[in-house]
This record gives structure tokens, sequence and C-alpha cells, in this order.
């Protein structure tokens, strides 16, 4: 990992690239059943699975300028959760969050995703974002039609349900 950089600042919110220490964070937050519960691939059995995910992102951030990244408290620093993107194509970003439990209800998802929006369409030259939600996962589809996406249910996998977000004119 790098130097640390701030991605996004929102009222409550610091969205940063990862740093050396965040493994703890990152792995309680990729490890736990219930945030993941939702999420192909599952829960990280292991520190060595969040780890190369950390790689990955930012490899990533190098690459397009953009992965999921750390979301913290703005007063105190308080780990909340990761927020940020896969690059779909040259066009296109997939947003993703994941929150702790102890900050769900609170809005924090809601707040990281819309930062990563405005990167989307100002700074990362984005088109469009698309996002994925499981079909029972009803608070992910409350903050996405919050923000303003749409279903794109062409693009539904069974399991999944996909949401758009074009750049506005």
């Amino acid at each position: 990992m790098t130097t640390t950089e701030h991605v996004a600042t929102t009222a409550r919110l610091v969205l940063r690239t990862w740093r050396d220490g965040d493994e703890r964070d990152a792995h309680g937050l990729w490890g736990d059943p219930e945030v993941m519960r939702f999420v192909d691939g599952g829960p990280h059995e292991g520190i060595e699975r969040t780890k190369a995910a950390l790689a990955a992102a930012a490899t990533a951030q190098q690459a397009h300028g953009c992965c999921l990244w750390a979301v913290e408290t703005r007063d105190g620093g308080d780990f909340v959760g990761a927020c940020g993107f896969h690059r779909e194509d040259a066009d296109a970003l997939e947003l993703a969050y994941h929150v702790r439990p102890d900050k769900w209800g609170l809005g924090y998802a809601t707040e990281a995703a819309r930062a990563c929006l405005e990167l989307a369409f100002s700074r990362l030259g984005a088109a469009r974002v698309v996002a994925f939600a499981h079909r029972q996962n009803a608070p992910s589809h409350r903050v996405l039609q919050k923000l303003g996406f749409h279903r794109a249910p062409d693009d539904d996998d069974g399991e999944h349900h996909a949401y758009a977000l074009a750049m506005s004119a």
C-alpha cells in the first residue's frame, strides 16, 4: 500500500485509500458473515484473502483511479466500512459498499455512495454507474433507489437485481 489519499469528504465521512495497518479493520468487515451474507464469495475466511483484496484495491487505484475505498468518520476516524467501484468497462463503473453491522441504519452507505457517484461523473469520467443487490437485500435496494438508480431488469442474474444510473445531461 502507498501513502493514504483522501478521496472524498462528506458531512460525516472520509473516503480514503487503504493504508498499512487497515488489514484488521478490513478483515473484520469482509470476514463478517452478516456483512457478506449477500456478497458472492461470502466472508473472507482468512486474513490472507483480505490482504489480497487490499492489494487488488491498491492496484486498481493506481490503474484506474478508483477502487473500494476505506470509509471512516470525520470526527475521530472510526472505521465504518468500504465504498467505491469496480471498473466494469471503459464507460461504466460498478458501485459497491459494505458497512459494519454496528453502523447499519445510520445512513452511512447512502452518504458514502453519493460521494462516490459525484466522483464517478465528475472526476472519473464514467458515463454510467451500475450496481447489483441481492434480491433479498432490501436495505441495499433502498440505498440504490435513494441515490436515483433505476432497475435494469435485463441485466438481472436471478439472484441479484441490476441497477443503473447514467450521467445526467
